[in-house]
């Protein structure tokens, strides 16, 4: 079967996504580093967990990246599954592991940001061409 030609709105989704993914690779270096530093800390969470889900995260990117680059049918909803708990994920561990400080004065940009990028990736999604790409049928 021939990949049909991608659409841009496909590529600028697949940098999002490996950009999101390098992020994780670079958190899970910190991690690895700083293993003992962070240890010695009285954090919420230990290491392992940010760790963990670093892992989890580069692994599940990596994944939707090659979908989306191979025009995978099953990227489309797993895209908008992967985006919803990332967003989930990111808010609770900000509501209920981040300590408390000066960090949280910008929620209100962080949570406009949050429903800015999930409403880019539900907006992507839904482009004819990007519909098409997918193999989905033309309602």
């Amino acid at each position: 079967m021939t990949v049909p030609k991608r659409p841009f709105a496909v590529t600028c989704l697949i940098g999002l996504v490996l950009t999101l993914t390098g992020l994780q690779a670079l958190r899970l270096w910190g991690v690895l580093s700083s293993w003992d530093y962070l240890s010695s800390l009285p954090l919420t969470v230990t290491p392992a967990y940010l760790g963990l889900s670093a892992a989890g995260w580069i692994a599940l990117g990596a994944t939707l990246a090659w979908g989306l680059w191979r025009a995978k049918a099953w990227v489309p909803h797993a895209i908008r599954w992967a985006a919803l708990a990332f967003a989930a994920v990111l808010w609770l561990d900000r509501s209920f592991l981040q300590a408390k400080g000066p960090q949280s004065s910008n929620w209100l940009f962080d949570l406009l940001f949050t429903l800015l990028l999930m409403a880019s990736v539900i907006g992507v999604l839904a482009f004819p061409k990007v519909r098409h790409y997918f193999g989905e049928p033309h309602e």
